[in-house]
Parts: structure tokens; sequence; C-alpha cells
């Protein structure tokens, strides 16, 4: 997917990610929203005008990653946010 995303575009995705939570698997879906760095200022505006309604259409999704460049988009990027949303995450407190 990422391959196919270029700076200059408008770019909507969903990454399926199993995560294991007490021995139990479940599944959780991320929308990956990338809006390129290097759009053009009309279409980053014509988006947001319709960014709703593909929401709607990707539905249901559990958590949404937006990123202006393809680099933010990794796996552990993905794996922090679905954690964080489920509470599995482990917080570091630094004293």
């Amino acid at each position: 997917m990422k391959s196919q995303w270029s700076s200059n575009g408008v770019y909507f995705g969903l990454v399926r990610v199993v995560e294991i939570i007490d021995e139990s698997e479940t599944v959780k879906f991320v929308l990956v929203h990338m809006l390129g760095d290097s759009t053009p200022m009309m279409l980053k505006a014509r988006v947001s005008t319709h960014k709703g309604q593909v929401e709607a259409l990707l539905q249901p999704y559990h958590v949404t990653l937006f990123a202006t460049n393809v680099n933010e988009i990794t796996q552990d990027e993905i794996s922090v946010l679905v954690a964080k949303a489920s509470q599995s995450y482990k917080w570091e407190i630094k004293k």
C-alpha cells in the first residue's frame, strides 16, 4: 500500500491488526489517512469536504492514524496506537 503513495496526494487505507489481550486474539482496524506534505492547497481543501463520507464508508474502525509522509506509517506506530486505544499499552512513568 505504502509503495503506491506519493507526497503530493491524498490517501485513505484500512489496516487490520490482530492484538492479543489476556491470551485472546482481538481484531482491530486502523484507518490510515495520509495527506501528503506536497499536496496542492485546493486538493487539501476538497479533501476536508469528503473526509466524513470516506470515514463513514470505511467504518467500523477503532483508531485513526493521520500522516503527512509515508515514512510516518510504520508497523510500530500502528501497534502503539492500537495498544493505547485498547488500554493494553504499558506506560512508563519517569521520575
